[in-house]
């Protein structure tokens, strides 16, 4: 397929001369013109008659936050205190919201044919605005953050589906006395039946194998080992979410609403069993807490909003304010993060480190057992098919794979290579391991220097296409800086409040400060979990019935 920026051809997509210098080339064009496999012109384009309303993109991006971001959150408030934890939160969704909104802004800036995309109609995923707003490094970070992109997202993916597919299988061996698995492989004692070499057969597994109120209990775990499991609770959750994951954003929405009224019923749900246990007691969680080196590891990982933000904001109608839903979903998810924190924490003495794996095991009475349960299918299930839809927005859209290879790649592959981890712990940890630090990089760090080229770039046509020629490109650069300082500040979508950040720059030197905050932030992060040797802060294992 050809690339679409090649740093030398003439220019067929532009950067708002009045915010940026940035031009990206018409090889994409032409090469369609030419017959050759090219992406269309129409890809980047739609029709904004009708997309996603307000509650839709609140739903979608509350979702994208929440599910296993709050199961440790009981644990932190009472290990950090009550005023640490509530701070750190307000502080990370803040940094969140304006870094995804200086993301957005970017987005709305860029011209596509010379037409604006200040409505956001041309579909402009995350690696393009990096190809967008730099000339010769356009190349190389296009692809460098699809591959940062795409294995982010991906690890995410893989962990959700292998947790929802334990719940399953649980949830079936409660239901019906045992669960069963096809095993292909393994040194076991016994000689299993051989298809073409490879050993098979069908292990079950009940509940009864685990000790009672085992939380670490996973279903099939002591399967034999060097065996490859292929569930059940794996089949039943492949046919039920992965056509989810076939359909484009807006056709997903009513599944994340689904998610999203749920979530609010089963927090609810918690609250009533906390504040019913008989562990009540407020001196639980202390104003101040006596450990915080996994305090903002715990927290900032939660918000992949970053992620989502580019393919939401092609499908949303025009009428709703990415300001005022990313705003207003930050403010709902501290809300939502205090109950679950405080509630759990104050209702279950020396609460475990995820207390959805707590109530599970039956600690707290059946009606708790089957709603974490169901926290965990209809939650984390269904957030499986948004993070496909998101990989495939990215890796399609951009150009880089044709639709075909874009539904193996994000579509079928986290399935086929889901399964083969079943069992695999390890291979889980790394998983989880590599999602957490791509996401410092892709939720954090790189859109805040993204949003800052695209605001100091250049503002004359000639120094940009000086630029794309490879004469005088520094020289051209930095005169246009110096143009950019004097124009007036033109936003699509406001980052920073206007009393406080009302030139180019005000607002270079504020996307400045926010990016020295992200950096010492992932790094404390990474840091405090490397110390505490947990990566799984946030990530639930699956619960026993």
């Amino acid at each position: 397929m050809t690339f679409p920026y090649d740093g030398r051809s003439t220019p067929d997509y532009e950067v708002d001369s009045t915010e940026t210098t940035s031009l990206i080339t018409s090889s994409a064009l032409n090469a369609s013109k030419e017959g050759e496999n090219a992406p269309c012109k129409h890809d980047h384009v739609k029709a904004k008659a009708v997309g996603i309303g307000y509650l839709g993109s609140l739903a979608l991006v509350v979702n994208n936050i929440t599910g296993p971001g709050m199961l440790d959150l009981p644990s932190t408030f009472q290990r950090s205190g009550l005023i640490p934890t509530i701070f750190t939160v307000v502080f990370v969704s803040s940094l969140s919201a304006i870094i995804s909104l200086s993301l957005a802004n970017s987005i709305g800036k860029t011209k596509v044919d010379g037409a604006s995309n200040a409505n956001f109609s041309h579909h402009i995923e995350y690696s393009d605005v990096f190809r967008y707003h730099y000339n010769r490094l356009g190349k190389p970070l296009f692809y460098g953050t699809q591959v940062l992109f795409y294995f982010c997202v991906l690890s995410q993916c893989i962990a959700s589906i292998v947790l929802t597919a334990q719940v399953v299988d649980a949830s079936i061996a409660s239901l019906f006395g045992s669960s069963y698995a096809l095993q292909f492989g393994g040194a076991g004692e016994e000689t299993p039946p051989s298809r073409n070499g490879i050993p098979i057969w069908i292990d079950s597994w009940s509940d009864g194998e685990c000790d009672d109120g085992d939380a670490d209990c996973l279903p099939f775990q002591n399967s034999t080992f060097g065996a490859v499991i292929l569930s059940l609770g794996y089949i039943v959750t492949t046919l039920l979410l992965a056509p989810l994951g076939l359909m484009d954003m807006k056709e997903n929405v009513a599944s994340q609403l689904l998610s999203f009224f749920l979530l609010l019923i089963f927090l609810v749900s918690f609250t009533i069993t906390f504040l019913s246990s008989d562990d009540l007691d407020g001196t639980n969680v202390p104003l101040f807490g006596t450990s915080y080196t996994s305090l903002l590891g715990v927290v900032m990982f939660n918000f992949g909003l970053t992620a989502t933000v580019p393919a939401w904001l092609h499908e949303k109608s025009e009428k709703t304010s990415a300001s005022s839903v990313i705003w207003s979903s930050s403010v709902l998810v501290v809300i939502l993060y205090a109950i679950c924190g405080v509630g759990g924490g104050v209702g279950i003495r020396n609460v475990p480190d995820n207390f959805l794996a707590y109530l599970s095991a039956g600690h707290l009475g059946v009606t708790s057992q089957i709603t974490a349960n169901l926290f965990s299918f209809f939650i984390i299930g269904l957030g499986v098919p948004l993070f496909q839809v998101v990989m495939r927005y990215n890796l399609v859209h951009s150009g880089v794979v044709t639709p075909r290879v874009g539904v193996v790649m994000t579509s079928i592959l986290p399935w086929g290579l889901s399964w083969m981890v079943y069992q695999g712990a390890g291979i889980l940890e790394v998983l989880t391991w590599s999602g957490l630090c791509l996401n410092g990089l892709i939720g954090f760090i790189l859109p805040v220097i993204v949003s800052y080229r695209a605001l100091w770039g250049g503002s004359d046509d000639e120094a940009s296409e000086t630029d794309i020629e490879g004469s005088s490109s520094n020289e051209s650069y930095g005169s246009t800086l110096k143009t950019n300082l004097r124009q007036k500040h033109n936003v699509v979508v406001r980052a920073f409040p206007s009393f406080l950040v009302d030139s180019n720059e005000k607002e270079g030197l504020a996307l400045v400060v926010v990016g020295v905050v992200a950096v010492v932030g992932v790094v404390v992060g990474i840091v405090g979990k490397l110390k505490t040797g947990d990566p799984d802060d946030g990530v639930p294992p699956p619960p026993v019935s």
